[in-house]
């Protein structure tokens, strides 16, 4: 479990009774949840814990105050792409691997969202995409990391099996480690959109190098980003 206290001008993380101090960089980007910011500081073996029947309970309003999730970056877009779904009575599904499920649950968070959500799949490994994403050993043989190919194929097979006026496929390195070549050093997304019109597709760097939770919103911002630019005809294939 982790969670954050403020100390002036820093931010504690704590992590199984472990401190470290988040730079402000991080902070700003990221900053913690004032949902937890009542939650104790876990005890050592050495500790003695204090009787529970002593502790005041948490109300659900303190739980529930500030929400973190989904992250603030996130919002903007998320709920244009909402809207818009609705007002066409259209659907989505999605396929993920380096957002890691992000996109979906940042969709399902929003009220109302059966009406517009298909289904999605989070395809983090290989294997995973033999048994859900219709590939064989054979692709798995040739993969190279993730590509503008690779994710017009897991869009139109998601569109496909689960008959979404749209699907978003995204794939790319979060980081922070990553190989040598262009699509496989951290910052690279591949993403694409399929729907009736065609498979629309873009790759773009984020520049935010080896941080990985940074590149995995920003994955899920430029994602939907597309698929408002495909709803609104100003995507080109």
């Amino acid at each position: 479990m982790s969670f954050t206290r403020s100390s002036g001008s820093l931010q504690v993380l704590l992590v199984n009774g472990s401190r470290k101090i988040l730079g402000a960089s991080a902070t700003q980007l990221y900053p913690p949840s004032a949902a937890f910011s009542d939650v104790p500081v876990p005890y050592s073996h050495h500790q003695i814990a204090p009787n529970p029947a002593h502790q005041t309970q948490r109300t659900m309003s303190t739980i529930t105050t500030t929400p973190s999730f989904p992250p603030r970056e996130i919002l903007p877009i998320l709920h244009e792409i909402t809207a818009l779904l609705k007002s066409r009575n259209e659907t989505l599904s999605i396929a993920e691997t380096a957002s890691g499920g992000l996109i979906s649950s940042s969709l399902l968070s929003q009220p109302g969202a059966s009406s517009i959500y298909k289904g999605g799949l989070t395809l983090y490994t290989l294997p995973s995409r033999i048994a859900y994403a219709g590939w064989s050993q054979e692709t798995i043989a040739n993969y190279k990391g993730p590509t503008t190919e690779i994710v017009s194929g897991l869009a139109r097979h998601v569109r496909r099996e689960l008959e979404s006026t749209y699907t978003i496929a995204e794939s790319g390195t979060a980081g922070p480690t990553g190989g040598t070549t262009p699509n496989r050093r951290p910052g690279y997304v591949a993403l694409a959109v399929d729907c009736e019109r065609g498979t629309f597709t873009r790759e773009l760097d984020t520049g935010l190098g080896g941080h990985r939770v940074g590149n995995m919103v920003q994955f899920a911002v430029e994602a939907l980003t597309l698929l408002r630019e495909v709803i609104l005809g100003e995507a080109k294939l």
